[in-house]
């Protein structure tokens, strides 16, 4: 996602020579090494229980499914990563075993562009979900079409592919072997533009766009079948007297004054009350699951934002301090992405909830019925 910095990248080994900076202005280097070791190791287990729920649970295959454990492996693949770039900096032996492979050391390690790319291909791949989410609701007959489970599968493999594109270029130009040794230079500023756009603004947009109007849909379905339907007095003159009765109203306008609308929006209700409670119940769940999949789309907009933009403007040519405090809370709260998303599952997505709650019992269970078995 982001351009790695020249001069200090708290999380790994950089180009320069220099120690980090040890100004009261930064956060100790153990501390922020913990740190991305327990968001990866949250990470791991969180998106191994959202793969393998997916995957086990038959009711829950379907394509927006499929999406969502793929989303879940990148992001366990990103937490491997994390764990991994902290034992590389933290053990001499591994780092040398890595710098065996020269080119695996040079521009996949070193340059980070397993790890960034990761990054990318979960930012694609929720693009693709809220393209999903959009096609299914606003156009649902394309949606039959085009979104079958092989058609699926094509795009996340596309995802896999496209999507660390510039991450290729950046660790091409910024990294090269020279006698064995691993050495980094200076890449240029339209790169981190580029990757700026492509990474991050690019899908941004697709994702706003399609969960806005997304939500609007919701909401104007919700209205159609859901009336303001209120009994107000309405004052007559009968024989010269004044008298006063009741009448239907919809949104405060008598139902006389407006028949085809209370018409249209009373027969939607009808259907909506009188449809199979089956249909009524996967409508809910697909709403509900949206619904959850917006909220995993706020969190990545409220994680990623402030990293991206301050790489932007620095690579317009401001100011940024890789070693103080805003940089650095800024990357902990990207690479907290990458663990969020099941804590979201479980609290929005009622299918995966009850399975894991049925899981950790039946777990639970068996560790008692052991225990138990030894006395």
């Amino acid at each position: 996602m982001m351009t790695v910095p020249l001069t200090y990248d708290p999380f790994s080994e950089m180009p320069s020579t220099e120690p980090p900076p040890d100004t009261d202005d930064t956060v100790p280097f153990p501390v922020l090494q913990l740190i991305q070791l327990i968001v990866g190791v949250v990470g791991i287990f969180g998106n191994l229980l959202v793969c393998f729920v997916f995957i086990h649970r038959r009711i829950l295959r379907n394509q927006t499914n499929l999406l969502i454990t793929n989303q879940a492996f990148v992001d366990l693949v990103s937490s491997i990563l994390m764990v991994l770039h902290v034992i590389t900096n933290l053990s001499d032996t591994v780092a040398d075993l890595l710098k065996g492979v020269p080119f695996f050391w040079c521009y996949l390690w070193r340059s980070q562009l397993l790890l960034f790319g990761s990054f990318a291909i979960s930012t694609f791949n929720l693009a693709l979900i809220s393209l999903e989410r959009f096609t299914a609701v606003i156009y649902p007959v394309y949606y039959a079409r085009v979104f079958k489970r092989r058609g699926v599968s094509y795009m996340i493999v596309s995802v896999w592919v496209v999507a660390p594109a510039l991450q290729y270029i950046l660790a091409w130009h910024s990294f090269d072997i020279v006698d064995g040794v691993c050495f980094a230079m200076e890449s240029p500023l339209s790169v981190g533009i580029l990757l700026f756009f492509w990474e991050y603004f690019i899908p941004v947009c697709v994702m706003t766009l399609s969960f806005v109007t997304v939500l609007k849909k919701f909401r104007y379905l919700h209205q159609a079948t859901h009336p303001l339907l209120t009994l107000q007095p309405v004052h007559q003159r009968s024989n010269g007297d004044r008298t006063s009765t009741s009448a239907i109203t919809i949104s405060g306008q008598p139902l006389a004054d407006q028949p085809n609308y209370a018409v249209s929006q009373i027969t939607a209700a009808d259907r909506s009350i009188n449809a199979p409670s089956s249909n009524r119940s996967g409508n809910v769940r697909r709403r509900n699951l949206t619904k959850a999949l917006v909220i995993v789309y706020v969190m990545y907009i409220v994680c990623w934002s402030p990293n991206q933009w301050a790489f932007f403007q620095q690579n317009l040519g401001g100011y940024l301090d890789f070693s103080g405090y805003f940089f650095q809370f800024s990357y902990i709260l990207a690479i907290c992405n990458s663990c969020v998303n099941p804590f979201i599952y479980a609290l929005r997505h009622k299918a995966y909830r009850e399975y894991v709650t049925e899981l950790i019992g039946g777990v639970s269970r068996n560790i008692f019925n052991i225990n138990r078995g030894r006395v």
